[in-house]
């Protein structure tokens, strides 16, 4: 899985709290230098550059409205209707969001055939 002919390396950076709330408080650059310090830190290179960045702010997503779903709702992973999937949701990590959406990925697929 991935992107065709991409090389890089993708780096995630999740903050809670007190810790969201001072990354937030900060200039947009200084947001991605404050990320990228941790990245240096855990790799043990000071040297370590971004090409691109981005981020967002999933407390104040009028849609996400947070970045986590915590309570489980049945059937809330079942489609709804044949044009409506759901995928990365009552999930308990990245990788099982990321295989919620690779299923949703083939379960739209095989309704559109």
């Amino acid at each position: 899985m991935g992107t065709p002919g991409f090389v890089g390396e993708i780096w995630v950076n999740w903050s809670t709290g007190d810790a969201a709330r001072r990354l937030w408080a900060l200039p947009p650059e200084q947001r991605f230098e404050a990320s990228l310090e941790q990245v240096r830190l855990a790799a043990g290179d000071n040297g370590i550059r971004y090409r691109k960045a981005a981020i967002h702010d999933w407390a104040n997503d009028p849609y996400a409205m947070g970045a986590y779903g915590y309570e489980k709702i049945a059937g809330l992973t079942e489609p709804a209707g044949p044009a409506l999937h759901f995928a990365g949701i009552q999930t308990s990590s990245v990788h099982t969001s990321h295989d919620s959406g690779v299923a949703a990925a083939r379960a739209v697929l095989g309704a559109l055939r």
